[in-house]
């Protein structure tokens, strides 16, 4: 938690299509990144927020002013508020961090032993079915990959969750990319493969076994039984 704490975010002005202050202090905008969710909206507090994220603030000292600004508010209540809000801001493209990005060891990574376990963003998920073109893959037979995975449709996806990217690292190398049908918020038993890359050489079947029910986990998918 520290780490998010020292972290220091920044708002991105420029990707805005457009904004509106309304009279109770609510900002209505338009996602330059994501003009699909169309008109969206921030109250005053969640405006507030935005504003601090100037490149200066550490999300820390967000967190000192939100509590100076609105008495009584528990600590670890706006701790988790400015996070979420941070979050939410970040997928819809009007986040960026100085240095590294905390919300991806947050929410994104697990490390086992010598591997790494990540749901890939956006950009990622962009870039590795852009490397892996080429390489051999399975796409389910299905769907049409010319068009399902140009780089406006991935990120659609991605970020509607109706899509999810996952990668297996090994000391560092991309051993394993999968992609699910998303299941926002849904716990269900089963679930459906859309995009798999996998290295022949890696044949650690543990591993393999113990990142697919990590990704079912990710996916609040219910896994089945040892």
């Amino acid at each position: 938690m520290n780490r998010i704490l020292d972290s220091t975010p920044r708002f991105i002005e420029e990707n805005l299509v457009y904004k509106r202050k309304e009279e109770n202090g609510s900002l209505v905008f338009l996602s330059r990144r994501h003009p699909e969710t169309q008109q969206l909206q921030l109250n005053d507090t969640a405006r507030f927020i935005a504003e601090l994220c100037n490149g200066k603030n550490s999300v820390g000292r967000i967190v000192k002013k939100i509590l100076e600004e609105y008495q009584g508010a528990t600590r670890d209540r706006v701790v988790q508020d400015v996070i979420n809000i941070l979050h939410s801001l970040w997928r819809l493209g009007l986040i960026e961090w100085k240095k590294e990005n905390p919300l991806i060891s947050l929410y994104y990574t697990k490390k086992v032993d010598n591997y790494t376990f990540r749901v890939l963003t956006e950009d990622e998920a962009v870039a590795i079915v852009n490397k892996l073109k080429n390489v051999l893959h399975y796409v389910n037979p299905y769907i049409n990959e010319e068009t399902s995975y140009s780089e406006l449709a991935i990120r659609q996806k991605v970020f509607a969750f109706t899509e999810v990217f996952f990668s297996l690292f090994d000391k560092g190398h991309e051993s394993m990319v999968i992609s699910f049908s998303g299941f926002p918020g849904t716990r269900v038993r089963s679930l459906r493969i859309l995009y798999l890359y996998f290295d022949a050489n890696f044949i650690s079947t543990e591993a393999v076994r113990n990142f697919l029910r990590w990704c079912m986990w990710s996916n609040k998918i219910d896994p089945p039984g040892p």
